[in-house]
């Protein structure tokens, strides 16, 4: 399939942008995809006077997802099935060849100091978890949803203390400053890979389940026929057998074609742990 679009509204357009698994060690080969897809985009929408204008500098992933210029980028499924639902358009969900990824679903693992007693989430009761942010599906809310039969009046761990960054939160635990920390299993194969100084001293207690995994998305407002184009050509260069060098660094090795309501088991997960507001 080889879709082309003569005519369309676009013509002032933000750059491609994959931010959730751009981790410095392979920060290279995720501006070779970023460059990849938007070559075979404008290739697609060359007639159509497409120009790319950068984005502003002094905003965050969430103004770039709701920007209306967004063409193409990858979102946190959390934020999918919330704020971001029904002002993106969904393109296609990757697979990944990281253990714990199943087709378009991705799991997690809650991850502790190899040094310490810990082996069961039982023994985390009373402790501190490090996390990234406050509503990450991978991590903050992966962890909860894997303590969640556990939980007693509302409560488990002591506090969580938000790093920033699934490093930071790895480095947290083997610190000691932190008792556990829950990485998705993309996050935690890139570790084990790239930052084996830190990954090494930490082990699994437990994988958590798999869900529907960081979908590729538009802006809302793209067409039926804008969408599909740019689908096209970021399938093209997903089959390109000369972005397998790329695509493997980034442990990327399919993709699926989902409809948002795929992601109803997210907002369902979600919803299980709201019932008890933010557990800590």
């Amino acid at each position: 399939m080889n879709i082309q679009l003569a005519q369309s509204s676009l013509t002032t357009v933000r750059p491609i942008f994959m931010p959730m698994y751009d981790w410095r060690e392979v920060s290279p080969v995720t501006r070779s995809l970023e460059t990849a897809l938007e070559k075979a985009i404008l290739d697609r929408f060359g007639s159509s006077g497409m120009s790319f204008e950068m984005w502003p500098t002094d905003g965050t992933f969430e103004d770039r997802w709701m920007d209306n210029g967004l063409v193409l980028s990858q979102v946190c499924s959390h934020s999918f099935v919330t704020y971001l639902s029904g002002k993106v358009s969904l393109v296609l969900t990757p697979h990944y060849s990281a253990q714990g990824c199943i087709g378009p679903k991705i799991g997690s693992y809650v991850l502790v100091n190899r040094e310490s007693k810990i082996r069961d989430l039982e023994s985390l009761r009373g402790g501190v978890a490090a996390i990234s942010g406050q509503g990450g599906r991978s991590d903050h809310l992966a962890l909860i949803d894997a303590i969640l039969p556990l939980v007693e009046e509302g409560t488990f761990f002591s506090h969580i203390i938000e790093t920033g960054a699934p490093l930071k939160a790895m480095r947290a635990v083997v610190e000691g400053r932190a008792d556990v920390c829950c990485l998705d299993a993309v996050s935690w194969a890139m570790a084990k890979a790239y930052r084996p100084d830190v990954s090494s001293k930490l082990i699994a207690v437990t994988p958590t389940r798999a869900l529907p995994g960081l979908p590729w998305v538009t802006a809302g407002a793209r067409t039926a026929a804008e969408v599909e184009c740019i689908r096209d050509a970021a399938i093209s260069v997903l089959s390109d057998p000369k972005m397998e060098p790329v695509l493997d660094k980034l442990f990327i090795s399919g993709f699926s074609i989902l409809e948002a309501q795929d992601y109803s088991p997210v907002a369902e997960a979600n919803a299980d742990i709201f019932k008890l507001g933010m557990v800590i």
